[in-house]
């Protein structure tokens, strides 16, 4: 498989591209590649969990400075931003819209991991792309595609892949360089974890972060809450961790789900040999890259253990929460990718076929409900109360409160 890619990539450098045209190209693949495993996110589009209750809701009360209103114990920027444009839209079409423009920010990102910025950490055109692609093909990360209230963590891939790339040129470039720090750092939380590599590595735009930095550390100080782990014992929650952590970002959430049933021992096992592959595969990367990784995983993965309340249970025993893991799971499928690009060790192929066995059996995401938006939210905007139901109803229910408020964003029950 790999030599076929090779030759792929071969045919594909030779190809001369216009100006331009490479990227446009990058970016139009990216998003066949989002619709192709979520395609009802654009087909019978639906809000889910907070980008209908707290997002779009939250732009019908409150001024334009809403979009630095915090929540969950940082502010969304970007998100909000995104509601907002989506106001210009009839309500039906809403979810459409936000949905498009996540999907469009992921793709984004997966563009400028494949540009010529990322070519002095990654030289080579055809690895850049192929990384590049993999992101968008992950396993284990249903809840990443196609929703503006998991785009911040699409931007905190950024973070990291900006930290690595070549500083701008032109003036235009500094400036739209920039503000995509500035938007990503002011919509993601990863900015309060990343910001200290920025400082080490550089410093000149690690200036642009400083706002956000300030924003968010200020939001994290007002409205977060330590989230208590769980009643686990120390064996249990080490293999919980493990699994997460090591098996779900290579295999994807439905074969780790299939894996659980195994005796513990046994789980715990495979864990542990795939933990050694990775070891073997990784210390021979650059040991400035290998420090940086294990700092970003590690503080990703610590901060969802201390999320808003309850949080740290589900994390540990189910496979939701998949965002706390998303950078551990980019940064590992680059690592492999990078290692079997490059040195072709044995240790590297079998983890690129865990992977590549993980990304088939997950291509496909499980189908969201059709809650019939069109029809259901035509009461959202109007004088009375009404109730809309979104992914999640349970919990994520929209309650319009009428066009006299008072709005409430908290889901149902808190």
């Amino acid at each position: 498989m790999l030599a076929e890619l090779y030759s792929l990539g071969n045919r594909v450098k030779a190809v001369a591209w216009p100006p331009g045209m490479r990227t446009v190209a990058i970016f139009a693949a990216a998003m066949l590649i989002l619709f192709a495993r979520r395609p009802e996110t654009l087909m019978r589009a639906e809000f889910r969990h907070e980008d209908g209750q707290v997002f779009y809701l939250g732009t019908f009360f409150g001024s334009l400075g809403s979009v630095f209103e915090g929540y969950q114990g940082y502010v969304h920027v970007v998100p909000r931003l995104v509601a907002l444009a989506s106001r210009l839209f009839p309500v039906e079409w809403a979810p459409l819209v936000t949905n498009f423009l996540a999907f469009a920010i992921t793709a984004g990102v997966a563009t400028f991991v494949a540009s010529k910025r990322l070519s002095r950490a990654i030289p080579d055109d055809r690895l850049r792309l192929l990384i590049a692609m993999l992101l968008l093909l992950l396993p284990g990360s249903d809840e990443l595609f196609g929703s503006i209230t998991y785009a911040p963590w699409w931007l905190a891939v950024f973070l990291v892949a900006r930290l690595v790339a070549t500083p701008p040129r032109s003036t235009w470039m500094v400036v739209l360089d920039g503000v995509a720090l500035l938007l990503a750092g002011l919509s993601s939380p990863a900015v309060l974890l990343i910001f200290p590599l920025y400082l080490w590595h550089d410093r000149a735009a690690a200036r642009w972060l400083v706002v956000p930095l300030v924003v968010q550390a200020a939001a994290l100080a007002i409205g977060n809450r330590i989230a208590p782990i769980g009643d686990y014992d120390p064996l249990t929650f080490g293999q919980i961790l493990i699994t997460r952590a090591v098996l779900e970002p290579l295999l994807g959430a439905r074969l780790t789900g299939s894996i659980s049933n195994l005796p513990d021992v046994l789980e715990f096992m495979l864990a542990i040999g795939v933990l050694g592959l990775l070891t073997a595969t990784f210390r021979t990367l650059p040991r400035a890259a290998l420090l940086a990784g294990t700092y970003i995983v590690f503080a990703t993965v610590s901060a969802g253990l201390l999320a808003s309340p309850e949080r740290g249970a589900v994390l540990l025993n189910t496979d939701a929460d998949q965002r706390y893991f998303f950078l551990a799971a980019a940064l590992m499928a680059t690592g492999i990718m990078v290692s079997v690009w490059t040195m072709r060790r044995r240790s590297a192929l079998l983890l690129a076929a865990l992977l590549t066995v993980g990304v088939v059996v997950d291509f496909r995401m499980p189908m969201l409900p059709d809650l019939n938006w069109p029809h259901a939210s035509t009461c959202i905007g109007g004088p009375s109360p009404c109730e809309v139901p979104v992914q999640q109803p349970e919990v994520w229910t929209i309650r319009w409160p009428g066009a006299d408020g008072p709005y409430d964003p908290r889901p149902i029950g808190r």
